[in-house]
């Protein structure tokens, strides 16, 4: 009976042995044809894309035509099946040699998204329920600077989506005719992705095109007001503020509780230094609690601050045991930077002083750092 029983497990044993071995050799031949199709798509892929590009760069020079004739034809002539993926990898080398071709030839790349209907594909994609068929369809218009269609695109600047808003304000900039404006009735936050989006979509205006930004500086949403401060500072605007209207506005921000507001306020006034303004800064900065404003006023001072204010700081360099290495450190750099005999004074005091007071001052004297 036991010996029955042996077998009888043996059996079972040797079966699901059988079993898994079965098993690993199946997994093993699905692994190798996936391998495989992989590697056959992507040879055809790079056929089909070279095919492609042949086909878009005689159209290119040829300026239509027949090159037309041909790339309709290629579309056409695919199966079925196919004729999606043909379009999309059209249109994907399409967008591809747009973006790195100017002039006459970027035209004729224009017409020919607008003749292969590719235009009313990117419309639909920005009826998707998926985020990123949305931005896609919006990126698409925009590049191809598809004018009419800026009522829909307009329509997603406010959607929830961060990154279909950020696209949505791209393309309002490139196609509408006040670019800016939607900055007067934007209430979610700019974000610094966004204002470094939208400072280099700046960069493609001619400077006569560029908005005056300070009828944006009262604006309620303050994160507009820091982007406005920011491009007043980038483009030099405060040269037309003949009234000093800017000037007050910005001046007025010093005493603002956003700290990013008020350190934009102080980066772009620190920019035309005068006598008047380090006496500004410099009564901001005995009256600052935060540091991170102490040191964005010590940079500006760096700039600004004359021989009149080197015994003061030299003094509170010396003497205050309460501030922290940073701001020594701050301190240190605005008095090596007062014209003439700022670095001489500071090496005087390093040579008087040991510890970690002559090594800031060494540290700031080092002309290789």
């Amino acid at each position: 009976m036991i010996l029955y029983i042996n077998n009888i497990t043996l059996q079972g044993l040797f079966l699901v042995l059988i079993f898994f071995v079965g098993l690993a050799l199946l997994c093993l031949l699905f692994i190798f044809i996936d391998a495989y199709r992989k590697k056959k798509n992507k040879r055809e892929e790079v056929e089909v894309k070279n095919d492609y590009q042949a086909l878009l760069i005689e159209y290119i020079y040829e300026g239509g035509g027949n090159s037309l004739v041909k790339i309709v034809d290629a579309i056409e002539q695919a199966d079925r099946s196919r004729k999606k993926y043909v379009r999309t990898n059209f249109l994907k080398e399409i967008l591809l040699l747009h973006a790195n071709i100017i002039g006459e030839e970027a035209d004729r790349l224009q017409g020919l998204y607008l003749s292969l209907n590719f235009k009313d594909e990117s419309l639909k994609k920005m009826k998707s329920s998926n985020p990123q068929q949305i931005i896609q369809g919006i990126a698409e218009l925009r590049q191809m600077e598809v004018i009419n269609a800026y009522p829909q695109i307009t329509s997603f600047l406010t959607h929830t989506d961060i990154s279909i808003r950020t696209e949505a304000m791209l393309a309002r900039i490139q196609l509408g005719k006040e670019p800016f404006g939607f900055l007067d009735q934007l209430e979610t936050p700019l974000t610094d992705w966004q204002q470094m989006r939208l400072h280099h979509a700046l960069q493609r205006f001619h400077r006569s095109q560029i908005p005056d930004f300070s009828q944006w500086l009262t604006n309620a949403n303050e994160t507009v007001v820091v982007f406005a401060i920011k491009m007043i500072n980038e483009y030099d605007q405060l040269i037309k503020d003949q009234d000093a209207v800017i000037e007050k506005q910005l001046i007025a921000y010093l005493e603002h509780p956003n700290m990013e507001l008020k350190k934009a306020a102080i980066n772009t006034l620190a920019k035309w230094p005068s006598e008047e303004l380090a006496a500004i800064f410099y009564e901001q900065y005995q009256h600052a609690r935060q540091k991170e404003h102490q040191l964005a006023l010590l940079s500006a001072l760096q700039d600004l601050a004359s021989e009149a204010y080197l015994q003061r700081f030299e003094t509170t360099l010396i003497t205050n045991k309460d501030i922290d290495f940073d701001t020594q450190l701050a301190i240190a750099k605005v008095i090596a930077n007062i014209n003439g005999i700022g670095k001489k004074r500071l090496k005087a005091i390093g040579e008087n002083r040991g510890g970690h007071i002559q090594s800031i001052i060494q540290h700031v004297l080092d002309n290789r750092i």
